[in-house]
């Protein structure tokens, strides 16, 4: 399983007691580098299958990683047209 640079698992990432969705995205991004990931799995995954609302909240927290990881050029977190995101990680 990845485990985050602070050592710890992502999911015990915390600010103000609440989950970070940035890091669980991440998080599932990482278990499953290299792989297409359809956004409604990874609306599914992060938010849960009770998730309802605008699913322009994957974008911006993909936006909000890319900044985070210095990944301007999208080369990390790629865009797959029509489907969703995949993480490369040379």
């Amino acid at each position: 399983s990845w485990t985050a640079p602070t050592g710890r698992p992502p999911s015990t990432a915390a600010l103000w007691s609440s989950p970070l969705r940035e890091f669980d995205l991440l998080s599932f991004l990482a278990e499953h580098r290299g792989e297409v990931l359809e956004r409604d799995r990874l609306l599914n995954a992060v938010w849960g299958v009770s998730f309802y609302g605008d699913d322009n909240n994957l974008e911006v927290y993909v936006r909000y990683l890319r900044r985070k990881l210095g990944d301007s050029d999208r080369q990390l977190i790629q865009t797959v047209r029509g489907v969703g995101y995949r993480l490369v990680l040379d």
